[in-house]
C-alpha cells in the first residue's frame, strides 16, 4: 500500500511540476505580448498573463488537493492494514 501511495504522489507532483513549467512558457510569451502591444502597438490580442496565472492558481489547489487526499487515504489505509496485521499476530 506504501507503494501504491508513493507512486501516486509522484505522478501528481511530476504532473504538477510539468503543469506550471508549461504555465511559465505560456507566461513569459503573453507577457513579452503584452509588452509589446502596450508599447509597440502589436502582438496585441493574445492570451492574458492574469488569466493564465488565474487558471494555474485554480489547478494548483486542485494537484494539492489531490496530494493530500492521496496521501491521507494511503497513510489510513497503511495504518488498517498494521492494525489488522498485529490483530492476526495476538490472535
Amino acid at each position: 500500500m506504501v507503494t501504491v501511495t508513493l507512486v501516486l504522489l509522484a505522478l501528481i507532483g511530476a504532473a504538477g511540476v510539468v503543469d506550471h513549467t508549461l504555465k511559465a512558457r505560456r507566461m513569459n510569451r503573453a507577457e513579452l505580448s503584452e509588452w509589446y502591444c502596450e508599447h509597440r502597438q502589436t502582438h496585441c490580442g493574445g492570451p492574458s498573463s492574469s488569466r493564465l496565472e488565474d487558471a494555474w492558481n485554480q489547478r494548483e489547489r486542485r494537484y494539492q488537493l489531490a496530494l493530500g487526499l492521496v496521501a491521507a487515504a494511503g497513510g489510513l489505509l497503511t495504518i488498517v492494514a498494521h492494525r489488522r496485521r498485529l490483530n492476526a499476530a495476538i490472535s
